[in-house]
């Protein structure tokens, strides 16, 4: 068996969707990767494997594009998805399925894209964040992505059930590649339940700027957005006039003043509007308990 099968790497691109633009920029970075670099890449592999320091990742990525004249962000994602069939037997060798492993590469995609819409151009600048799935620290399960992590939020009672600082619960991401029906959001909760072996009542955590309590103010009662907070028993709420996530909404900007905001979705024209008028976005901090069947 190929212990580094990097000429997967299109089979990879196909499986996750990745944009033809998006594959046409690693097309001719990939053989200059592979015949002068491959040593590179190995060691890069297993750097990642052993899951060294990500900075330390980022280095190695960039001495690689230094040294053949390959402008950072395109080598970044290039060398994502060359890598990426590297860890297909780790998956395995771990009990994981093919959806699973190929579902957790799709973040790959989703930060390419995000480069693209926010800097005009294909590639990677998150690799610290798709390491996570490398090494298989986060898994994406249907529409979200898990992991267990240590709470450290405020003491939170529900029923019979009380969560402090310290104990494990199931952590939540949201990707962005997307609209996150209801469906879809209770489907990958099950999994979740399933995958983490859970029996009672577990505990998931989230934090997000899609807790913002603040966020009720401006959005419809039936979106996405709203549905998801519902499940959720809200512990922390913060707003802030300078909110680091505004740029997941109106993209990456040199300014945020209301006046200056795209409004070509009704999610940008509704808070842009909420904005205008004072008001302001933040993030939450949020838990709920689930059965495998009943949330509460």
């Amino acid at each position: 068996m190929n212990q580094y099968p990097f000429a997967h790497w299109r089979e990879i691109a196909r499986a996750i969707d990745m944009p033809a633009d998006a594959v046409k920029v690693a097309e001719p970075i990939v053989p200059i990767f592979l015949e002068n670099e491959r040593f590179s890449l190995i060691a890069l592999t297993e750097a990642v494997r052993e899951n060294k320091h990500k900075a330390q990742t980022f280095e190695m990525i960039y001495a690689m594009c230094d040294r053949q004249n390959i402008e950072h962000d395109a080598g970044m994602m290039t060398a994502a998805l060359l890598i990426a069939p590297c860890f297909h037997g780790d998956y395995a060798a771990h009990g994981l399925s093919d959806e699973i492993y190929i579902d957790s590469m799709r973040d790959i995609k989703v930060w390419s894209v995000t480069c693209f819409e926010n800097h005009g151009h294909w590639g990677l600048r998150q690799f610290g964040w798709v390491h996570n799935f490398f090494t298989r620290e986060i898994l994406r399960l249907g529409r979200l992505e898990f992991h267990l992590i240590s709470y450290e939020g405020p003491t939170f009672v529900c029923g019979d059930t009380t969560v402090q600082s310290g104990d494990r619960v199931i952590n939540i991401h949201i990707p962005a590649d997307g609209p996150f029906p209801e469906t879809e959001v209770l489907d990958s909760f099950r999994r979740a339940y399933d995958f983490f072996g859970q029996t009672g009542w577990a505990v998931f955590h989230c934090g997000s700027w899609l807790l913002y309590e603040g966020n009720r103010d401006f959005m419809k009662p039936d979106s996405n957005i709203c549905r998801f907070m519902d499940h959720f028993h809200i512990v922390a709420s913060e707003g802030r006039a300078d909110c680091g996530d505004l740029w997941r909404i109106f993209g990456v900007r040199d300014s945020y003043a209301p006046e200056e905001l795209p409004r070509k979705t009704s999610l940008q024209k509704a808070l842009a509007a909420h904005m205008e008028n004072g008001g302001t976005m933040g993030s939450g901090l949020g838990l709920f308990l689930f059965d495998g069947k009943t949330i509460r």
